[in-house]
């Protein structure tokens, strides 16, 4: 009896002391299996629990290389795996390069020509410089969400007419009412979206860092939008003709408001203009004829030309002092804008006629005037407003 208790007591240390040593002797692995990053960034990936050599490689030098140390860095946009190699083991992380801003926030563009598109299920797309740029859509839904990756491919751009794409893709469009665009994407090109008017919700994300010219003119359901921070321009007539736009939110990022922006959004009541803004290009809110008032950031030195022209409701409209001139035609129409105080800053308003060479309508003679002669124009006593309308026949109410 006694030996017998002696075995099982030796068969327990020696378990015990087993189950120690596996506990103590931690598995190998890698640190990150998978890992995304930007062109130019890098990513340190590591062999934990072993002190024995590691030797990494890539399988793809030209998307992302790897040092003796294992810091990866991304080089093209694509995918690559990276292998270390601990004696006769090997432990792999797959790196996904996607596309990274400039310096001056706009996208890297691509350089080379499209490949001949291709069909993915419900997608068209083109593979350029080793990125997919969305072309078409062509399934039944009417609520999307845009892949961020077609075919192993980093999806970056939603194709249109401008810039390095000879597409006018928008038809595959027409159908959809509500659209989330992925983080994956920096370039929605010009006229991507254009005419698309069932479309009523669209979600761009963070990551965009270009949004083209005419993207969305004639969108005449899309009833807001929100400008993402990462945008610093409004280009040209992006949101045109959007007649149920109501609501629009613009980012501290954005520093310029190009031309005819938002004209002809006839539903738009108000719209804040971000401080940051320093340039509201000509037209910008031409024949909104809902909004009623506006207040000008003082990081605003000139009002162009045509910026208000016919925007009957307005009758509130707060003019900085930075501003020293005001543009052609800028509050002509304004049927509801009865007085309007003009900072002793301004030195320069447009009045007159100028000759039109015109094919389709004639030759004619075109007012240039900044007002309407029922607009009461205020300012301070002696100041440059008060002689201009004393010469030019306007009513003056000076304020002291």
């Amino acid at each position: 009896m006694k030996k017998t208790l002696s075995v099982i007591v030796v068969i327990a240390l020696i378990l015990t002391s087993t189950l120690v040593g596996v506990q103590a002797a931690k598995k190998v692995k890698i640190n990150k299996s998978k890992a995304t990053i930007k062109v130019g960034q890098t990513v340190q990936l590591k062999v934990k629990n072993t002190k024995k050599k590691v030797k990494w490689k890539t399988s793809n030098k030209k998307v992302a290389t790897v040092s003796k140390k294992g810091k990866v860095k991304g080089k093209k946009v694509g995918k690559a795996t990276i292998t270390a190699k601990v004696g006769k083991k090997k432990y792999r992380c797959k790196v996904s390069v996607i596309a990274s801003a400039t310096s001056n926030n706009t996208v890297q563009k691509p350089t080379e020509k499209p490949t001949e598109p291709v069909k993915l299920n419900e997608w068209d797309y083109d593979v350029i410089s080793g990125a997919a740029t969305i072309k078409g859509y062509h399934g039944s839904k009417t609520k999307v969400t845009f892949p961020s990756e077609i075919d192993g491919y980093q999806v970056v751009s939603i194709a249109g007419t401008g810039k390095y794409v000879d597409y006018y893709i928008n038809e595959s469009y027409n159908n959809l009412t509500e659209v989330i665009i992925p983080d994956s994407v920096v370039y929605i090109n010009d006229e991507a979206f254009r005419g698309c008017t069932s479309l009523s919700s669209i979600t761009i994300p963070n990551s965009m860092t270009y949004l083209g010219e005419r993207a969305f003119e004639g969108c005449t359901s899309l009833s807001s939008i929100t400008i993402p921070n990462s945008v610093t321009k409004i280009r040209r007539c992006t949101f045109e003709g959007c007649t149920s736009l109501k609501s629009v939110t613009i980012s501290n990022s954005v520093t310029e408001i190009e031309y005819n922006v938002f004209d002809g959004c006839t539903s738009l009541s108000d719209i804040a203009i971000p401080n940051s803004v320093t340039k509201i290009g000509v037209g910008t809110f031409k024949d909104c004829s809902s909004l009623s008032s506006i207040i000008i950031p003082d990081s605003i030195t000139e009002i162009e030309g045509d910026i208000f022209k016919g925007c009957s409701s307005l009758n509130s409209v707060v003019i900085p002092n930075s501003v020293t001139s005001i543009g052609s035609n800028a509050f002509r129409g304004c049927e509801s804008l009865k007085e309007i105080m003009i900072p002793n800053s301004v030195t320069s308003i447009c009045f007159g006629d100028i000759w039109i060479v015109d094919m389709h309508v004639g030759n004619r003679f075109s007012s240039t005037d900044s007002f309407d002669k029922t607009i009461t124009l205020k300012g301070k006593s002696g100041s440059y407003v008060q002689t201009f309308a004393k010469e030019h026949g306007y009513t003056f109410e000076a304020i002291d």
